[in-house]
């Protein structure tokens, strides 16, 4: 029998575990709430207990993909980048169109039949 739900502990096997996946993970959290003031790599370094290169090639890759970028006011100081913006902002449209779907069914089986 075919489901559509995932059983999550088939995630946590060990076996799929990655140390660097994990802390670039770690990374978007420790940046988040900073993208007024930034951090710097020492402090995200740190943050994470992690090396310097760690850091490096972490920055490089969610800069790449637009999920970081450096403070525009000091480049030495990193933030999150716009992409994490719009992936919440479109979970937020869905949210909403599927809110008001429901509210106009519930509209319509909620009428009086004349």
């Amino acid at each position: 029998m075919s489901t559509s739900t995932h059983n999550n502990d088939e995630y946590n096997d060990e076996n799929y575990k990655s140390r660097q996946m994990q802390t670039l993970l770690l990374a978007t959290k420790v940046l988040a709430g900073k993208e007024t003031v930034g951090i710097s790599p020492k402090e995200l370094a740190a943050a994470l207990n992690t090396s310097p290169s760690d850091i490096r090639r972490i920055m490089a890759n969610l800069a790449l993909s637009g999920y970081a970028e450096r403070l525009p006011s000091n480049p030495n100081l990193w933030r999150l980048g716009k992409a994490w913006v719009q992936i919440a902002n479109s979970a937020a449209l869905a949210f909403s169109q599927a809110q008001q779907q429901l509210q106009q069914e519930q509209y319509n089986y909620s009428r009086l039949a004349v």
